[in-house]
């Protein structure tokens, strides 16, 4: 066969592969929207009642609203971006939409940067829809509260993939960007706050050690200033949350922060959450043994490699205060599906690290089983995932039941409470009649009733 003839084969054969890998994630996006369409419904549920008085025009302090807590978290940034697109919607749905497409593209942009460094797409780059992209993370998806958790995952995804793709000597323009990320990070609540010193160390990492210009340098140094002024203001009258058990000790905050490592295979790691946190713990340390191997190349590639070792021992970090907060808890209650979105940058860190610094022998095979262990945790993954969905679809049907059939505000809370917002069943009723004044969903039609005393 002519050189010409194997040309060809070799372009097909990458086309292939790319149609592959974009048909799986957009395949993947349609079923989750396909999903919400089917079975989301247009009530509240739990915080997304918080949401209600502002939605009505019934919140008298606004920015006090924006910055308040919930639990130990300040969500400025997804508070804002839900309320803009319930503004526009009126339609709680439209945040489980936003839940999606905001994976979608975090997605999208890890495919592209591994083309990039690449030079081609290949079909282990499938694994990066498959993991995030799975009816597994249902809880994520179909709950638009959990904007919080997606939203801190898509910053936490655009620092990863800024730290890995951004040329050296970084340019003034790219630094900003960098710069800008690590400043969103406090924004997003105490899921991305541990990794500000990440980023901030990433930053000063790729920007400075390959010598980058002075006005890139002043950019990152400023970024520096101002991201760590901000973790500050976050916790200026911050208070921790009261209703959580206090912290048990050291066995049982190891203990959950396994389950937590666990959970970036899916809600199927509580099987075996201790399988499943010593496999995670495998791929993330032997991406950092490769990453301290790399310290001993050149500039460029020494502040790459430290850049992904700061990223790692952020979400370790991460990792070690869920673990922390959440101990106290695990006697009575399972950790909630909904952690694993919060550990998957660090498997996907681990990938681009092996994909940089890795033999190519061993790339491929580490990518290749990566890819195969999520095919093949994609059934059970989806499965749990389907838990959370009946739970979900059998107390949305009875509320609307009781709703068209003109039970009142009492009756649905007494009825619904427990399922709509367990912990406060006056402020439920009252938010209700404010769904009601401001004619939004099927509250526009409740019932005679008043909130109860």
């Amino acid at each position: 066969m002519d050189t010409g003839s194997r040309e060809v084969r070799r372009l097909r054969h990458g086309r292939r592969q790319t149609v592959f890998v974009w048909g799986v994630l957009a395949g993947m996006t349609v079923v989750a929207l396909g999903h919400i369409a089917q079975y989301g419904v247009n009530v509240p549920l739990a915080e997304d009642w918080n949401m209600v008085p502002v939605l009505a025009g019934e919140e008298p302090g606004f920015w006090s609203w924006v910055w308040s807590q919930n639990n130990e978290h300040r969500l400025p940034a997804a508070r804002l971006l839900s309320l803009g697109m319930l503004a526009v919607t009126r339609d709680f749905r439209a945040g489980m939409v936003l839940n999606t497409l905001l994976l979608a593209v975090l997605t999208s942009g890890l495919v592209l940067l591994a083309r990039r460094l690449r030079g081609r797409t290949s079909i282990v780059d499938a694994f990066f829809p498959v993991a995030l992209l799975h009816l597994g993370h249902w809880e994520n998806l179909m709950w638009s509260w959990q904007l919080q958790f997606v939203l801190a995952t898509a910053m936490i995804g655009l620092l990863l993939v800024l730290l890995v793709g951004v040329r050296v000597p970084v340019a003034p323009g790219p630094a900003a960007l960098l710069g800008g990320t690590a400043l969103l990070l406090p924004f997003g609540g105490g899921t991305a706050l541990p990794m500000v010193p990440a980023a901030v160390v990433g930053m000063l990492a790729v920007v400075w050690l390959p010598r980058a210009s002075r006005r890139s340098r002043l950019i990152a140094l400023a970024a520096v200033v101002a991201a760590v002024t901000l973790v500050g203001v976050y916790f200026i009258g911050w208070e921790a949350a009261t209703w959580y058990p206090d912290n048990p000790g050291v066995e049982p905050t190891l203990r959950t922060t396994a389950r937590v490592l666990a959970l970036g295979w899916g809600p199927v790691a509580e099987i075996s959450y201790l399988f499943f946190a010593l496999a995670a713990a495998a791929v993330l340390g032997s991406a950092g043994v490769l990453l301290l191997l790399a310290l001993s190349h050149d500039d460029a590639q020494r502040g790459r490699a430290l850049a992904l070792l700061c990223f790692l021992g952020g979400i370790a970090v991460t990792a070690l205060a869920i673990g922390y907060g959440r101990a106290g808890l695990q006697a009575t209650e399972a950790l909630p599906d909904r952690y694993d979105i919060v550990m998957l940058p660090g498997i996907l860190a681990a990938w681009f690290a092996w994909q940089l610094f890795g033999p190519p022998r061993a790339r491929r095979v580490v990518q290749a089983g990566l890819l195969a262990v999520v095919m093949l945790l994609l059934p059970l993954n989806i499965a749990k995932g389907y838990g959370w969905r009946s739970w979900y679809t059998t107390n949305m049907a009875a509320v609307e039941r009781d709703i068209r059939a003109g039970i009142p505000v009492d009756g649905l809370v007494q009825r619904h409470g427990d399922f709509l917002m367990h912990w406060d069943k006056e402020q439920l009723a009252q938010r209700m009649l404010m769904l009601q004044r401001a004619d939004i969903g099927p509250f526009a039609d409740l019932g005679v009733g008043s909130a109860p005393d």
